[in-house]
């Protein structure tokens, strides 16, 4: 996307940063700048200009001034994540609003974690017995795809209400296992009944959630939020949400892969394949890992 490559001035000479000046102030009338406009208020010539949308990923100024257009007529509206495109939107159109909305919704996403908080979630999976993951529907998949993935570090979850035994199931959980709850709304009945259950045996919450303030987030032990962008039940699907929740999951997932993989001794990716690692470095570089005092439970 334009707007987001001529972010970086490190990556434009100066004769484009001149191109890069023209366009930002002009965004909102460039459906009327030719090529010899550009070239000339940007004090640069027709084939610089060529070679700044070429360097741009664009064969010519036509396909260049096209896209630049479409982003400049997103960028001055509010994004509708619950409606991310129009009845008059172009195939185009609606793989540039999508791609808008699921690249704002990550950013967000990322500045809403604490990678303290982030650390403490990989220690607690790392250390407990059973690690049990709850949630319905899109943040069900979201929990699948986490689950599938804890497998190549040889970890094996349980889907917690995927039987329906949900009130045994919880009930033999214990203060050796962990929970963690995936819930956009965290607004299911069920899930709030389990708290009495959990906290009596001492088991520690994970919640995944936009909802920071429900019962079910007040009483977990660590809350990674989720943006609040989308509406509960106006939605026409979990575009955002469901990606928010898949990265932060990918998240703690490398997390824990860069603690095990790289620095583990028995991984393909361990130290017996940097031989440069000597035994004091290997201690030092795994010892910033010792989380204990951050413990949950």
């Amino acid at each position: 996307m334009i707007l987001e490559q001529i972010k970086n001035p490190d990556f434009f000479n100066n004769s484009e940063q001149n191109m890069i000046y023209f366009l930002q102030n002009n965004l909102n009338s460039f459906d009327q700048v030719t090529l010899n406009k550009m070239a000339k208020e940007s004090f640069s010539s027709t084939s610089s200009v060529l070679r700044f949308c070429k360097k741009l990923g664009f064969d010519g100024f036509k396909d260049f001034k096209l896209q630049l257009i479409r982003e400049a007529s997103i960028s001055g509206q509010d994004l509708n994540f619950n409606l991310p495109f129009s009845p008059d939107d172009s195939v185009e159109d609606i793989g540039l609003h999508l791609s808008e909305i699921l690249a704002n919704g990550i950013k967000k996403t990322r500045n809403l974690l604490d990678p303290v908080q982030l650390e403490m979630t990989a220690y607690n999976i790392k250390k407990s017995h059973r690690v049990f993951l709850f949630g319905k529907g899109d943040s069900r998949i979201s929990l699948e795809n986490f689950k599938n993935k804890m497998i190549k570090l040889n970890e094996y979850f349980i889907i917690g209400d995927e039987y329906q035994n949900n009130f045994y199931t919880v009930g033999n959980i214990t203060s050796n296992d962990l929970v963690i709850f995936c819930t956009y709304s965290a607004m299911h009945h069920d899930y709030n009944s389990y708290l009495p259950v959990l906290k009596d045996h001492n088991v520690p919450i994970i919640t995944v959630t936009s909802n920071i303030h429900s019962k079910l987030a007040v009483n977990s032990d660590i809350v990674l939020q989720l943006p609040d962008d989308e509406s509960f039940d106006e939605k026409v699907a979990s575009f955002a949400s469901q990606t928010n929740m898949d990265f932060i999951f990918d998240y703690i997932y490398s997390i824990i892969f860069q603690k095990n993989s790289f620095l583990g001794p028995y991984c393909k990716y361990s130290q017996k394949q940097h031989p440069s690692y000597t035994a004091s470095q290997y201690e030092m570089r795994t010892e910033r890992y010792d989380l204990s005092s951050f413990l949950c439970c």
